[in-house]
């Protein structure tokens, strides 16, 4: 049964069709030039907006999802908010990745670089326990060698039965999607 079933669907200023079939355990990765729809496609997903033509059928209970443009409470320290998303989640955050990571926990929000906020994000989103996870542009920020890092604890610890959508225009994802859509 697939978690996410769409026929001929889509949004009417999107001027487009769309298919898709996302089953349990795989990595889809979405590519596409910039603002032919792939943000406003996760909307649909997750149903954050509606299809105004068309059948989209989610059987997803849980999804976490990091948007591209990330938000986070500047007004506290790293390890504050890892700990209220801990609460909020009733999960830990993977030691492997905030090993990998290493954020500067005690330093509030609004001092961490780019990069530092988007690894915090990552680290957040990618608690155990969701049915679907969606990143979008998930690299945004991140230097050549935290990517790859980043990748490799994909590969190598989180994609293993987790069902995995990332939309990126970076090509270091192609070698762990089960497949690729382009938009």
């Amino acid at each position: 049964m697939s978690l996410i079933y769409g026929e001929k669907f889509g949004k009417l200023y999107l001027k487009k069709e769309l298919n898709l079939s996302l089953s349990r355990n795989e990595v889809l990765l979405i590519k596409g030039n910039n603002g032919v729809g792939k943000t406003t496609l996760v909307k649909l997903l997750i149903k954050y907006i509606k299809n105004d033509f068309g059948f989209l059928n989610n059987n997803t209970k849980k999804v976490y999802y990091l948007e591209e443009n990330v938000s986070l409470p500047e007004w506290i320290t790293a390890c504050e908010y890892i700990s209220i998303i801990e609460k909020i989640k009733k999960q830990k955050i993977s030691y492997i990745l905030d090993e990998l990571f290493d954020i500067p926990k005690n330093v509030k929000i609004r001092h961490l670089s780019k990069g530092n906020k988007q690894k915090l994000a990552l680290l957040t989103v990618l608690v155990n326990g969701a049915d679907l996870y969606i990143l979008d542009e998930p690299s945004s920020g991140l230097d050549k060698g935290t990517l790859n890092e980043f990748v490799m604890f994909l590969k190598d610890y989180f994609i293993k039965g987790q069902t995995l959508v990332i939309i990126s225009h970076d090509n270091s994802y192609d070698e762990i999607s089960s497949r690729t859509m382009f938009i």
